[in-house]
């Protein structure tokens, strides 16, 4: 990846498309994280009704 400070005409097509696929993981595996976050709050609010 082009480093910071380097004009912009001498980013490749790779360059961006490699930072495009970084930034799409990223996301990726922050919603998995969540999505497993609300899982366990929803395991948690199950078990404190059956004991109520």
């Amino acid at each position: 990846m082009a480093r910071a400070g380097i004009p912009s005409e001498f980013y490749t097509l790779d360059d961006v498309h490699d930072l495009a696929n970084f930034i799409n993981r990223a996301i990726m595996v922050n919603t998995d994280l969540v999505a497993l976050a609300v899982d366990d709050l929803k395991n948690e609010i199950a078990d404190l009704e059956e004991e109520a």
